[in-house]
């Protein structure tokens, strides 16, 4: 044993794999992928269609609150009960066109807002009979009488299906 070298000095350094990359992925993640991106844009459809369908809900709940908040400043019951029937009114005119005209007033209106609220309880049709007070020159509402028109009210543009009695067609 004159020679003195290295016994590990013949042999070669590690070898190391190829580094690990993350792409191309394997076809089932595409796939994942694919689908999951599809679902969200579906979702992102179906929240937007919604959205834009009752839109007009909350535009017509928006001006209910400003009316509610004129009437606390005016105390006027008059112009309360004939700016809630316009708006009632308006919200069924835009989406109900064919709805006849002859119905929105009186007694087959406050028939057809009941109607159009069939599936709420604890509401009955003299709910509404405060709006018949439009066509008195003076009138003066209890506190009791308000507070149920304007729940009622709240309740109906809330949860309102108009049906087309010709067709039988739901609306809305």
């Amino acid at each position: 044993m004159t020679d003195q070298t290295d016994p590990l000095a013949g042999l070669k350094g590690l070898h190391l794999p190829e580094s690990i990359t993350e792409l191309p992925l394997a076809v089932g993640w595409w796939i994942v992928l694919i689908v999951t991106v599809s679902l969200l844009l579906f979702g992102q459809l179906l929240v937007t269609k919604w959205l834009n369908k009752h839109r007009y809900r909350r535009l017509a709940m928006q001006q209910f609150s400003i009316l509610v908040g004129e009437f606390e400043k005016h105390n006027d019951d008059i112009r309360l009960l004939t700016s809630i029937n316009q708006l009632l009114k308006s919200v069924v005119i835009q989406q109900c066109p064919e709805v006849n005209r002859a119905v929105l007033q009186g007694e087959q209106w406050q028939h057809f807002l009941h109607q159009s609220l069939a599936g709420v309880k604890n509401l009955d049709i003299g709910s509404f009979l405060a709006l018949q007070g439009i066509y008195q020159k003076s009138l003066l509402l209890t506190s009791e009488q308000r507070q149920e028109l304007i729940r009622c009210c709240k309740v109906w543009l809330k949860q309102h299906r108009l049906v087309n009695s010709a067709t039988g067609i739901k609306f809305v």
